[in-house]
């Protein structure tokens, strides 16, 4: 078992969007820091995501020879996956942040 939290691939965001979501969690935990209820509760759902995104990234690589090869001939769902991609990150690199915090 891991003794240290899994850096975050953070590529896919912006270090302004990076920076605009850190400043979002610094207030968000300086809120509630009297509060151990919602601090957990942040925490917990930060590792749901972060949990989540795993078994997403194992789904998409378990895909079979064949259906990858379809998916990338005809080009299916391209851009959702993209945004997908996107949101994740944005997800992953915040429920990371909240973890470390």
């Amino acid at each position: 078992m891991a003794e240290e939290l899994i850096t975050v691939d953070a590529r896919h965001l912006s270090a302004q969007k990076q920076t605009e979501l850190d400043l979002k969690i610094d207030a968000l935990i300086e809120q509630n820091k009297t509060n151990s209820y919602e601090i957990n509760r942040l925490a917990f759902d930060g590792a749901m995501v972060l949990t989540a995104a795993d078994k997403h990234a194992k789904e998409k690589a378990s895909l079979g020879f064949l259906k990858r090869i379809g998916r990338n001939i005809t080009g299916k769902n391209n851009k959702s996956q993209n945004d997908i991609n996107q949101e994740l990150a944005t997800a992953q690199y915040a429920a990371q942040k909240i973890l470390v915090k």
